[in-house]
């Protein structure tokens, strides 16, 4: 039995963005790949544009579109890069930020999920096609595979990861109108 397909919705990917712009607006200025209000404004200009682009609709995604949503997770990627490797130097050769423990931690804790959030966009670009084709349908052998699509006995039948899952299936639960 093939699962349902459906489009995915946009608002959890620009909250997450969100948030990656600012807590790259919070890092201290040597972590950016220059300086860090140009690349917070590339990264909301990548993102305006690509949700322009959609027009709502999964199955009308321009080119256009299709075009910008890989130049956006390059520069998150290529940001979370620079930001990473400014960590590991000033911690092999010392810097501001390793003068405090709460300074590190909060370097560090801001740099981690910056690059969890980064490598998200370009694992959910890429998963089975990115989001125009796991709309239309999911791959029988996926190439990178959640546990509960392997298995039946883990999770519903058509179950599918979804962006920000803990969130979407709190709203599904407590906020969303019954039908």
């Amino acid at each position: 039995m093939e699962p349902e397909t459906r489009a995915e919705k946009r608002w959890p990917e620009v909250v997450t963005l969100a948030a990656a712009i600012v807590l790259q607006l919070l890092l201290p200025s040597r972590f950016s790949l220059g300086p860090k209000w140009i690349v917070a404004t590339v990264e909301l200009l990548l993102l305006v544009a690509m949700v322009a682009a959609d027009h709502g609709s999964i199955e009308s995604r321009s080119t256009v579109g299709r075009a910008i949503s890989p130049v956006l997770v390059a520069v998150l990627v290529l940001e979370a890069g620079v930001m990473t490797g400014r960590l590991v130097v000033d911690l092999v050769e010392g810097g501001p930020e390793t003068n405090s423990a709460a300074a590190l931690l909060r370097t560090g804790l801001g740099i981690w999920l910056y690059t969890i959030i980064a490598f998200t966009f370009l694992y959910r670009t890429g998963d089975a096609g990115g989001r125009p084709a796991r709309a239309v349908a999911l791959p029988e052998f996926p190439d990178l595979a959640f546990p509960e699509q392997l298995n039946p006995w883990v999770a519903p039948p058509g179950w599918r990861p979804e962006f920000l899952l803990p969130l979407s299936r709190f709203h599904q639960r407590h906020c969303a109108q019954p039908d």
